[in-house]
């Protein structure tokens, strides 16, 4: 009977030090008041200095006050619209199907063969719906927030030639285009 009672007393010993806490175990080990002395710093992983720092007793340092000056840095344009860009979309404002239009609107619709095609759209009011404006040449381009992602970086320029004359985008982020042009994927 007194080797079961052993038995038992030894499982539920291994058992209390598997989940007690090395500060248990070592109370139990050495008594409390030798913990005190010997007990090494606890682990501060997971903390920050400042709670290491309160958990460990020991008055919170403060971080010397930072420098209120801040640099600004110069805000830049999401996209660069070349001269001859910005003279046909003046030409195009002037026109009588823009009358009392104040810039363009510069989005991306899903279509194509490709995923997505720049649209481009009269703005007889200034968007409500927090598009990037911007003034380049004169002219403002507001940019919808969907095709901002797509667009960021982009050169819009206007070229002509014997067959055609459109507006062409260089877009950086583009990862391929489809064979005609019309669409592209980011």
């Amino acid at each position: 009977m007194t080797s079961t009672i052993s038995k038992v007393a030894s499982v539920v010993s291994r058992r209390a030090l598997q989940t007690a806490s090395p500060a248990t175990i070592l109370s139990r080990r050495i008594g409390p008041q030798l913990l005190l002395q010997r007990q090494a710093p606890t682990s501060t992983r997971g903390f920050s200095t400042a709670a290491a720092a309160m958990h460990e007793d020991e008055p919170v340092k403060k971080k010397p006050a930072k420098s209120k000056r801040r640099r600004t840095l110069q805000a830049k344009d999401p996209i660069i619209v070349t001269e001859r860009a910005a003279d046909r979309i003046k030409e195009l404002l002037s026109g009588e199907s823009a009358e009392g239009s104040i810039g363009i609107i510069l989005g991306v619709k899903r279509r194509g063969c490709n995923g997505l095609s720049y649209t481009l759209n009269y703005a007889f009011e200034e968007p409500k719906d927090a598009s990037t404006p911007m003034t380049s040449h004169g002219i403002n381009v507001f940019i919808e927030p969907m095709a901002l992602f797509s667009v960021v970086g982009t050169t819009m320029d206007y070229e002509t030639n014997e067959l055609t004359s459109e507006f062409t985008f260089n877009n950086p982020n583009s990862k391929g285009e489809c064979g005609c042009g019309e669409s592209f994927n980011v």
